[in-house]
């Protein structure tokens, strides 16, 4: 080492000292958006006889505000599923992010959200006859047609849809993710133990089709007043041929819906990337919060 270069070390060490004297402190980061909460509570089902689960996520700001009512999403699961799928499967949480909105999701067994024929799985009814009052009187909602609004995947989204056409007074939107929509026209496996069998299930299974339900709310009132639907499925999933299939018949009827399609399977995947898109739309059609 030359005795030349320990003038020139400490000369380069002054200089950065004294940048460091000068640069301005960092600001600390950023804290992390504030999410949703998520809490699992009951209600009692008459339509099921007994209690059931469900999971409801609650706005940023819900506690803070104590006299704001807000909008409600039912988000319903698909077969196999429970009622933790969407908050657990999903990024449900950040999707919802800030936006003022309820979401309650029903744990819905698998039974197709159908009010079976033998008159003790009342699933359908579990829903607009025993969740939505309990909605209702356990939280601040927006207890109306306008602050209401239903999706759902799979089985799920053939519940969402059939549920609100056949209640259109009571959701102001659907949304089907993958929707197994020609449930009763195409569902071999579940079809005879949920709708039973002869005569009186023909008549059953077209109380609970989508396209049928359709046709009689365009028969009711042909300018349409039902609610707002949403279609959407992945180009590789095995119900895209039914639901390319259901938007033919709602465009020849006349019927008004939003449709989307990407590339995609069957999956959580699909799900989770469409998942913003179903929200900004029930979020498009719901009231406001208020005051």
């Amino acid at each position: 080492m030359s005795l030349q270069s320990a003038p020139r070390r400490a000369g380069v060490a002054w200089a950065l000292a004294g940048l460091l004297a000068v640069a301005p402190p960092q600001p600390p980061p950023a804290a992390p958006p504030e999410l949703p909460t998520l809490a699992t509570r009951t209600f009692t089902s008459a339509s099921l006889g007994e209690d059931r689960a469900y999971t409801v996520l609650l706005p940023v700001g819900y506690d803070r505000d104590p006299a704001r009512r807000y909008p409600v999403l039912y988000l319903l699961h698909g077969k196999s599923g429970d009622h933790t799928d969407w908050s657990t499967r999903a990024p449900l949480r950040e999707a919802v992010g800030e936006a003022p909105l309820i979401v309650v999701m029903p744990d819905g067994d698998d039974g197709w959200y159908v009010d079976w024929a033998d008159g003790a799985h009342g699933y359908e009814g579990q829903i607009v006859r025993d969740l939505v009052p309990h909605v209702d009187g356990a939280y601040r909602t927006l207890a109306s047609r306008e602050g209401r609004a239903v999706a759902g995947l799979s089985m799920g989204g053939y519940g969402a849809v059939k549920i609100a056409l056949s209640h259109p007074d009571l959701f102001a939107s659907a949304a089907s993710l993958s929707g197994a929509l020609r449930f009763p026209r195409e569902g071999r496996d579940d079809g005879p133990k949920v709708f039973g069998r002869g005569p009186p299930s023909v008549r059953l299974r077209a109380r609970n089709d989508v396209l049928e339900l359709a046709l009689a709310l365009l028969r009711a009132r042909p300018a349409w007043s039902g609610p707002a639907l949403y279609l959407d499925c992945g180009t590789d999933d095995f119900l895209y041929d039914s639901n390319t299939r259901v938007r033919a018949f709602l465009r020849k009827a006349g019927v008004p819906y939003e449709y989307h399609e990407q590339p995609g399977t069957h999956s959580w995947e699909y799900w989770s990337v469409r998942l913003p898109a179903v929200l900004r739309f029930a979020l498009a059609h719901l009231a406001k919060p208020a005051p």
